[in-house]
């Protein structure tokens, strides 16, 4: 096991001396930095063409007036699939969000700052 950690490190170091590996943290390093302090606002989602907002804290209710009725729940997660989402409700309320990717839509729902589905932020 030991060997192995052993490897992994060398390896891992060598990976970060390889020029190309160095030149490309660089770049990134020089780019401007991340938001590091996310609002309340930025916790939800939403896709303007269609009026649609979905954000932590709303009611299943809430979420059906606007998505529809559910297409597929699962029981032992408590999650319900939606067209272009999964939502995660705990004591009926919208607790967790995931986009789905392979949905054609999913790239229209963003966060009020843009942040969306294969976003590099």
């Amino acid at each position: 096991m030991l060997t192995k950690g052993i490897l992994f490190v060398v390896l891992f170091m060598t990976l970060l001396s390889n020029s190309e590996v160095s030149d490309s943290l660089s770049e990134v390093s020089n780019l401007s930095p991340a938001p590091t302090i996310f609002t309340e606002e930025e916790f939800k989602v939403q896709n303007k063409a269609k009026n649609i907002t979905i954000q932590i804290g709303d009611t299943r209710a809430e979420v059906e007036q606007q998505l529809g009725k559910h297409v597929d729940y699962y029981y032992h997660t408590n999650v319900y699939q939606y067209k272009g989402m999964s939502i995660h409700y705990k004591e009926g309320i919208v607790d967790g969000i995931v986009i789905d990717d392979a949905a054609a839509n999913s790239k229209k729902y963003k966060t009020p700052s843009g942040i969306g589905y294969g976003s590099t932020i």
